[in-house]
């Protein structure tokens, strides 16, 4: 049984769709979707299951909607990671930046400029003495700290 063009067209849209915004969500709503997709894989294996031995129609129907779902997920996966890998090579390119500064004047700037950063994502401070500084970036709900002493990325949870 065979997928035509258009069901293939409804795969990869959707799957694009819902998968692309996945970086852009909460951990709640992160959760929130797992368990809709967990629900959704679950109803359409049993729409495969069962459509393999009773109906050929709800088979085919079963394999596109999974389809889709699977490519979500794939595309998700790919949009977080890519999202991760950019903000973090930012990050790297400002810490550069800094050290630069600091190598030039002796000590690090007391801000950042908002051409260097995108106020949202990055935060930075540095000690009374500007010797240090410590730069912080947050993804969804967790982030990532450079401290500038030990020249090592922390990991930080929601709570942190």
């Amino acid at each position: 049984m065979n997928i035509s063009k258009r069901e293939s067209i409804f795969i990869i849209v959707i799957g694009f769709t819902v998968g692309i915004l996945f970086p852009f969500m909460n951990s709640f709503g992160l959760v929130y979707t797992a368990f809709i997709f967990t629900i959704a894989g679950l109803f359409f294996l049993y729409m495969i299951l069962y459509g393999y031995f009773k109906s050929k129609e709800m088979f085919k129907s079963g394999k596109i909607f999974m389809l889709t779902l699977i490519s979500s997920l794939i595309i998700g996966f790919i949009s977080i990671e890519s999202h991760r890998f950019y903000r973090k090579n930012v990050a790297e390119n400002i810490i550069q930046s800094l050290e630069a500064y600091k190598k030039k004047n002796k000590y690090y700037p007391r801000s950042l400029s908002t051409e260097e950063t995108d106020n949202y994502f990055y935060e930075y401070q540095t000690n009374s003495d500007l010797q240090s500084f410590g730069l912080y970036y947050r993804f969804q709900d967790f982030g990532l700290q450079y401290d500038s002493e030990t020249k090592e990325w922390q990991n930080l949870g929601w709570n942190d």
